[in-house]
Parts: structure tokens; sequence; C-alpha cells
């Protein structure tokens, strides 16, 4: 069948309650808005978040989730995202306010994951008796940061909990390069190894990014395949 050919209009501009708004992407590079046919396609991740909501792709159901009730597919501490599958959070506290998407893109378990991190550093300690490592690979980039700060990432930013919601200790070992730690400015990108201790009996531990001190919000995510 011959292609078809579309006719596009670029340079349209976004007003948004009164104030101009250009949308960006997660790397915070611009991004076109334009009309073809009739109808103005404006991008879904940059509209959403303008107006404070969430976005996430599930790759598996090609699925665009906004917000974290947006459909009965949204990711939280019952149902966390699988890896692979990123999202994304609007962090705003007193000490600062940016845009972070990010996603588990791999993970480790028992003989796997220490095999990886008795390689980083001799020293690392093995498991106790009825724990074991996960090593999951984490990748986040930020966007919208206020007043040109740049947003710390490390082992800490994110906690595990166990399939019944019991918080785990976050273990102190050397990670395997590329080790999951700096400093990103607006539109920097990071991923990384960050190691977790679980129960080898614990058949769905999970991890969480950015929920608030009484533990109410943030991103869920599996740390099983």
């Amino acid at each position: 069948a011959a292609a078809k050919t579309i006719s596009v209009n670029g340079g349209i501009k976004l007003v948004i309650d009164g104030s101009s708004f250009v949308p960006k992407d997660v790397n915070g590079k611009a991004v076109d808005v334009f009309e073809s046919g009739g109808t103005t396609y404006v991008p879904i991740r940059a509209i959403s978040q303008a107006f404070g909501k969430e976005v996430a792709w599930d790759a598996k159901t090609r699925t665009v989730i906004i917000g974290t009730n947006s459909s009965s597919g949204s990711y939280n501490r019952q149902n966390p995202a699988p890896v692979g599958v990123a999202q994304t959070i609007n962090v705003s506290n007193f000490l600062e306010k940016y845009t972070a998407t990010m996603s588990i893109t791999e993970t480790l378990r028992g003989d796997e994951a220490w095999t990886k991190i008795k390689a980083a550093n001799m020293f690392n300690d093995a498991a106790p008796s009825g724990k074991e490592y996960i090593l999951a690979k984490v990748k986040v980039s930020v966007s919208n940061v206020s007043n040109d700060k740049a947003v710390a990432f490390n082992a800490y930013s994110l906690t595990a909990y166990s399939t019944n919601n019991v918080e785990y200790d976050t273990p102190i070992v050397v990670e395997p390069d590329p080790v999951f730690e700096g400093k990103l400015y607006n539109g920097g990108s990071l991923e990384g190894y960050v190691a977790f201790l679980v129960n080898k009996s614990d058949a769905s531990p999970k991890a969480v990014f950015g929920e608030s001190y009484d533990g109410s919000g943030g991103i869920w995510f599996s740390l099983t395949k």
C-alpha cells in the first residue's frame, strides 16, 4: 500500500491560565505543538504535568496512565509498577521542587545479585541467614527543577518494603558500577545499581520513591521480574 502523506502545521504556542507554557520532554528539551487535519496535538506528559498530574507508561499493555487514580491499572503500594515501567512524580517540599521520571530497568536476586556485589568490593558482607540481596538498576531523569538547583540521588533515595508492607533496612554495601548516585540539573538523567536486603521467603518485595514523611504517596516499583 502507498504511504499516506499528512499535512502538519507547527509553530503553535500554548497559554495556560494566562501564562505562556512551553512543553518539554523528560530531558528538558522543548517539544513542538502542531496541528494536522483540524486537530491540535500536544505532548501528553508535558500537558499533564502542567496540571500537576503524574504520568506513567505501561509498555506491556501500551497504556498511558495519568494521575495516581486515573484507572484500575494505576500503580501504588498494593500494585507496584513492573520492572521496565516508568513512573513520573512531582516532588515539592521546603527544600526542592522538581519532576522525576523513574523506572527499575533490571533486577537480580539471590546468588546472581551476590556475585555482582561480592565482585564490586571484597569487603562486602554476605547476606545474613534467611536473607538475600536484590540488586536493582534504577533509572531517573529530572525536569521542571526550580531555581536551577541540583537534585541529589543515591541508594537511600528508595526504600524497600516486604510483600506485607514492612520496611526493610537499607544495607551498607558497595554496589557495582554504575552506582546509583549523583546530582542532576534540569534535564539530567542517571542510571545505576541499588542493593536491597530482603527475606528469602518474601515473594514480592517492592520499593518506593518520593513518599511523604507520613508514608503517603510516592511511586512504587516491584523488585521482582
